[in-house]
């Protein structure tokens, strides 16, 4: 099931979090530590290359229509991705021994935005006949389409907003006086915040990853979390909605919300670390019931460390409340995407809205004609085969036309 998620509003940086992080303060100790222009990208883990990666436009802007351009995510030397594409863990052992090599890898993590992305899927329910049983039926759920949309395009990173090269994105320290996991097993202030110190410096980035790396204990975990702000998903569930209701799609739908690759976790390398990754194993022990056993083990053995952030605005607001959009507003990026996703939802698809959608949507005459999908083949013998191909493709669209007309994707049961 797709974890959904709110985004609450942030015209600032979060509060009780501080936008205060020097890359130059020498008092971090990782001053020294060169951030490169291009991040590196490590083959050979066990990442599940599924996410289309986000367009490195200098400018800052999107196409006309952004959609996703290719499978390929970028990679952190071995990591694994979680089944819900959340989370990304790596064991480096670096990491978790070299303090300014971690400060060094926060920072880089920090100009790879998350992935926001939009979900559309629609089922029906069907009643069929059992496999090899006579008069004997069962009711299943039919997935009509799953549309998955990459809204990470549409981001700021670094804009020009008239004022010279502005960042559009917020890396924060967790302050003294707010409950955050700071090496122990439950949530807590700074301790010289709770002993009345009141003017006591909050720790910086550099701190905390020296506290971490000089932590003794065995099994222990260090997590960067990535947000989107201000991205009225409201407002987009409505104009989606609105949409597939206007194709006449009469089953259900579900349009969800995550946000991709938002949490960097680093753990030690520890194989009981290791193992509580692996799927198999936790189903083991869900099924088993051992958890009930293992799970208090873990949570008393285990030290945390969830002190940094980065916000992410899909758009700032000002104290009278304007919005100032990075890319576009929500309105937009409908019109912009309207007619492509339409096609995706007759033409049943599931995974992702590709180039290969734009480039269809742009051989149109006009949206829904049975000219679209595949030209004709001119060359050669090919003329007969491309002729069959054109008319067996503008028929498919004549019937999703028909769709539209009659109604589809209707329980049958």
């Amino acid at each position: 099931m797709t974890a959904k998620v709110e985004y609450a509003p942030l015209a600032a940086p979060p509060p009780g979090y501080r936008d205060d992080v020097d890359r130059n303060d020498p008092s971090l100790g990782s001053s020294s530590v060169p951030i490169p222009e291009t991040l590196p990208f490590i083959e050979g883990n066990d990442v599940e290359p599924t996410l289309p990666a986000y367009s490195d436009d200098p400018t800052g802007l999107a196409p006309a229509v952004a959609i996703a351009t290719s499978p390929q995510i970028g990679r952190i030397p071995g990591s694994v991705l979680s089944s819900d594409y959340l989370t990304i863990t790596t064991f480096d052992e670096g990491l978790n021994q070299d303090p300014a090599k971690l400060h060094s890898f926060v920072l880089q993590q920090n100009e790879i935005p998350p992935k926001p992305i939009v979900r559309l899927k629609g089922t029906h329910r069907e009643r069929r006949e059992q496999r090899g049983k006579d008069n004997q039926y069962e009711v299943v759920t039919v997935t009509d389409f799953d549309v998955h949309l990459d809204l990470s395009p549409y981001i700021a990173r670094r804009l020009n907003l008239g004022s010279g090269e502005q960042d559009w994105k917020f890396l924060s320290v967790v302050e003294n006086d707010v409950k955050a996991y700071r090496g122990g097993r439950i949530k807590s202030v700074d301790l010289g915040y709770r002993d009345g110190l009141t003017t006591y410096a909050a720790p910086h980035l550099g701190d905390w990853t020296k506290r971490y790396c000089e932590d003794p204990h065995t099994l222990k975990s260090f997590t960067f979390s990535k947000e989107v702000s201000n991205l009225d998903t409201d407002r987009l569930r409505s104009l989606l909605g609105d949409l597939i209701e206007s194709t006449n799609y009469l089953g259900d739908y579900q349009i969800s919300f995550i946000t991709a690759h938002s949490r960097i976790q680093i753990l030690s390398p520890h194989w009981v670390n290791q193992w509580r990754t692996k799927t198999w194993v936790r189903w083991l022990f869900y099924l088993s019931m051992l958890w009930i056993f293992t799970w208090p083990v873990l949570w008393f053995l285990t030290r945390r460390y969830e002190v940094v952030m980065s916000a992410w605005p899909y758009a700032l607001i000002d104290e009278q409340g304007v919005k100032r959009y990075a890319v576009a507003s929500e309105d937009e990026w409908y019109r912009q995407h309207l007619d492509c996703v339409r096609k995706c939802l007759l033409m049943r698809r599931q995974g992702w809205a590709t180039n290969e959608d734009l480039r269809l949507l742009e051989s149109d005459v006009s949206p829904g004609t049975t000219t679209d999908y595949t030209p004709l083949v001119n060359a050669g013998g090919a003329g007969v085969l491309g002729f069959a191909s054109g008319f067996s493709h503008g028929f498919m669209g004549a019937a999703r036309d028909q769709d539209a007309v009659r109604g589809w994707g209707g329980d049958t049961c």
